[in-house]
C-alpha cells in the first residue's frame, strides 16, 4: 500500500526537505546504449559518442510515492525525449537491434559540468549528493507504435564512470526469448 504524493500536496517536501522536493521534480535520466558493451567506469558521457543517446531534459511528471510497507520514499517519473535531441550512428535502429546491447542510465546531476561564473548559485552539493544515493526500481523505454520493454532495477549494475558520478549498467539478452522474458513487465517482487 502505497501513497501518491504530487508537486502540489501539502505532503511534498518543502522548507527544510526541498532538497528532496526539487531532486524528484527535475528526476530524470540520461540513456546510452551501446551495440557492444563497454567498461562503463572507464566511459565519460558526451553527448553523441554511443550508438544511441539522450540526455535528459525535464521530466514530463514526476510524483513522489510513499511506499508505507517498506517505509521508503520512491520517486515515479516519466520523461520523454523529443526525437530532434536522440543521438544515433543508425546501428541501433529497432528493438531488435537492442539484442545483446548494454544500456546506460545517468541520474541527473551526473554530468561533471561546471557551470558559468554566473550560473554557480544553482549548483547545489546536497542535490548532487541525493542524485548520487539514488537506487533504480524500474525503467519502461517505450519507443512510440507499441515498442516498449521494461527492465527491473536490480538487474543494473550501479557504478561510477570516469568522473566518479554513478551510471547503471545493463547487457541485455541477445537471444530474442530470453530478451522478451527479461524485458517484460512484472510485479514487484
Amino acid at each position: 500500500m502505497s501513497v501518491e504524493i504530487k508537486p502540489e500536496s501539502d505532503l511534498w517536501p518543502r522548507d527544510d526537505e526541498a532538497v528532496i522536493g526539487n531532486a524528484a521534480r527535475f528526476f530524470s535520466l540520461s540513456v546510452d546504449i551501446f551495440k557492444k558493451a563497454i567498461a562503463p567506469e572507464e566511459y565519460w558521457p558526451v553527448n553523441g559518442a554511443s550508438d544511441f543517446g539522450v540526455l535528459s531534459i525535464m521530466p514530463k511528471r514526476s510524483v513522489l510515492d510513499w511506499d508505507r510497507r517498506k517505509k521508503r520514499l520512491i520517486v515515479v517519473g516519466e520523461t520523454q525525449f523529443d526525437k530532434t535531441f536522440w543521438k544515433t550512428n543508425g546501428k541501433i535502429t529497432s528493438i531488435v537491434d537492442l539484442y545483446g546491447a548494454q544500456l546506460l542510465l545517468f541520474p541527473p546531476g551526473s554530468h561533471d559540468v561546471e557551470l558559468p561564473v554566473n550560473f554557480a548559485a544553482f549548483q547545489n552539493e546536497k542535490q548532487t549528493e541525493l542524485s548520487r544515493s539514488v537506487n533504480l526500481k524500474t525503467i519502461m523505454l517505450d519507443f512510440g507504435d507499441g515498442r516498449s520493454f521494461w527492465v527491473k532495477g536490480k538487474s543494473f549494475k550501479k557504478s561510477a564512470y570516469r568522473g566518479g558520478y554513478p551510471v547503471f549498467s545493463v547487457t541485455l539478452p541477445s537471444d530474442a526469448k530470453e530478451f522478451e522474458e527479461f524485458t517484460k513487465a512484472k510485479e514487484d517482487e
